[in-house]
This record gives C-alpha cells, sequence and structure tokens, in this order.
C-alpha cells in the first residue's frame, strides 16, 4: 500500500506545534498532540441571524455582516405599505435608525452603515421617484436626483456602490413604459448620465462593485429572468460569464471580481440557491436555509448578509460566511 511519500514524493514533518502560516495541502504531524494535521478549504455556509425588528420585503440593504443597515420597503404581508423605519445590525441583532424620509421600495442601495446612501425606487403603487438620500448612520439628507427620468420610471433599477462612486442601470416605469437600458454615476453630490446603454433592456437583478469596476447580473429581460452577466470598467459594458440559473428579484454584493448572487425567484416559488463569481465564471456555493426573494443583501463573499423576503414572516436574516482555509486533523477508516 502506498504511503504519503509514495504519492506525493515528499516526507511529512514532524512539528511541535502547527505551523503560523501553511499552504493548501500542506501535511504535517504534531508530535505534542499526535496527531496528523493539513490545511484545506472550509465548506461556505449560511446561518440564521438575527430577525428585524418589522417584517419587510424590497427593502434597500447597505453596510457589512457585523454593522448593516435596512432602509424602509414593503410591509409584509405586501398590502402596498411602506416601512419608513431604518434598522442596524450590529451582527447579531437589529437595532433603531433614523427614518427614511421618503418611504419607498424597489429601491437601490449602497455604501456603509454610516455612510450609506438609497436610490430612486417606488412610492406607491408604481410612482416612481427620482430622489437620492444619504445616510449618516442617524438620520437622513437629500442628495441629488437622477437624471432625465420619464415620470414613474425609476423602481427596479439594478446599481448600488459607495456614497462617493454609486451607479444605476435600467429600471422600469409606470403605468406602461417596460424595462429600461439607462446607466447614470454618482460622484456624491450630482448624477451624470453615462452615454453608453446597459446592452439589454433590464430591471430587478444584481449588481457588485463601483461606479469604476462593477459587475450587473441577472434581473427580468421583459418579462423573463435572464442568466447575463455584464463588467463595467467606467466607460464600456463586456460580457462576463452566465449564471447557472436565470433569475430575478435577487439579493447581490461584493465586488467585480468576487460577488455573490443570492436567492431565486422562479415559476415555481422562491429558491435557495446561490452562486457565486470570481470576475470569470459562475459556481454554486451554499445554499440558503430557506427560500428567499425580494431580499437584499450587503458586505463580501467571505463575510455576506442577506435581509427581508417576501417570504413569510419576511423579518429573515441570514449570514454567509465564505470558504476559508484551515487546519484540519487528518484521520484515517
Amino acid at each position: 500500500m502506498a504511503d504519503y511519500q509514495d504519492i506525493r514524493g515528499l516526507r511529512v514533518k514532524y512539528l511541535s506545534a502547527d505551523p503560523s502560516t501553511s499552504t493548501l495541502g500542506e501535511v504535517w504531524y504534531n508530535s505534542v498532540s499526535g496527531t496528523l494535521k493539513s490545511t484545506v478549504m472550509s465548506s461556505a455556509t449560511w446561518a440564521s441571524g438575527g430577525s428585524l425588528s418589522e417584517s419587510r420585503t424590497d427593502a434597500g440593504v447597505f453596510g457589512t455582516q457585523t454593522a448593516g443597515a435596512i432602509a424602509s420597503g414593503l410591509i409584509m404581508p405586501v398590502t402596498g405599505s411602506y416601512r419608513s423605519a431604518t434598522e442596524e445590525y450590529n451582527g447579531a441583532s437589529w437595532g433603531s435608525g433614523g427614518p427614511v424620509p421618503t418611504p419607498r421600495a424597489y429601491m437601490v442601495a449602497g455604501g456603509t452603515q454610516t455612510t450609506g446612501i438609497v436610490i430612486g425606487g417606488d412610492s406607491g403603487s408604481g410612482a416612481g421617484i427620482s430622489s437620492t438620500e444619504l445616510y449618516n448612520g442617524a438620520s437622513y439628507s437629500a442628495g441629488g436626483g437622477l437624471n432625465a427620468m420619464p415620470p414613474g420610471y425609476s423602481y427596479n433599477m439594478l446599481g448600488g456602490g459607495p456614497q462617493t462612486s454609486a451607479i444605476i442601470a435600467g429600471g422600469e416605469g409606470h403605468p406602461t413604459a417596460g424595462p429600461g437600458r439607462q446607466v447614470q454615476e454618482y460622484n456624491g453630490s450630482t448624477w451624470t448620465m453615462s452615454p453608453v446603454a446597459y446592452p439589454q433592456t433590464i430591471s430587478r437583478g444584481g449588481f457588485a462593485g463601483t461606479n469604476t469596476a462593477g459587475v450587473v447580473f441577472g434581473g427580468a429581460t421583459s418579462p423573463s429572468p435572464t442568466n447575463l452577466t455584464n463588467d463595467w470598467n467606467g466607460a464600456s459594458f463586456a460580457l462576463g460569464g452566465s449564471l447557472g440559473t436565470p433569475r430575478h428579484n435577487i439579493g447581490s454584493c461584493g465586488i467585480q471580481t468576487q460577488a455573490l448572487c443570492i436567492g431565486l425567484d422562479g415559476p415555481t416559488g422562491a429558491g435557495t440557491i446561490c452562486e457565486l463569481y470570481d470576475g470569470t465564471s459562475w459556481a454554486a456555493t451554499a445554499a440558503l436555509g430557506s427560500g428567499d426573494y425580494g431580499c437584499d443583501s450587503c458586505g463580501t463573499t467571505s463575510a455576506a448578509l442577506n435581509a427581508a423576503s417576501r417570504v413569510a414572516p419576511g423579518t429573515q436574516t441570514e449570514e454567509y460566511n465564505g470558504a476559508v482555509a484551515e487546519i484540519q486533523t487528518l484521520t484515517t477508516s
């Protein structure tokens, strides 16, 4: 029977303590504990977090897994009424934040818990609004309004980013205009219309990154969900890898080269599927604990936060922890 040296061509190191740094696949014998160990990748996981104080869906989530915020959104069950409250997350529980001056849903959100941004949305039965509101961790102030937006044409947009470098793309109009292709960029005070249009009409999709290095994915293309991904470099879009499953009404977060697509709104209802983007292609990662859509997300592919849902009760919070290198004791059987 072949041993480790025969297979790998290396002798197993005998160490009195685990190394402070090691490479994936490295194997050693800890002479103090009498165990064979190796550095391996852990599995990504979702775990339940603290429940929201108020049920809501189609809200705006921004910040990080341990310092997040959720703004406004529709009251669950959906009746057409809106939440005005902001809740803040500390990694374990939600607490009260400042009220949103213009309650809304189907908006874009980004930034941190103390420098957040809420963009556009719907303020009543398809009545799209073009205002931007900036959050400082306690209260909101007015930011610049979106440009050249037809009446009712500023909800279900895609986008996000920091408070000083946000972007929006696409969106829907009311009562008759379908998904759009317009792109606008924000510099912290004003919006500028980009001469570049999004490659497809699009709404209700995902976004990660900034207005100079972003990725747009999924969404609805009047009215079917799509699996398309487009990378944005601040001047143009380029086709990226396709999602494994077309979807819209999803959660999303991360950066251009490390993004998460979370949940599924499909013909059979909510889904648990999540996918991870590496800047080139998508791959399945850990599934949500329960089916979700109408959710929103923030954070990174190492530590993400997903909150709210169109699935009852609407107070759900889940935390994602990505795969990391870790030391594992090897056993034989």
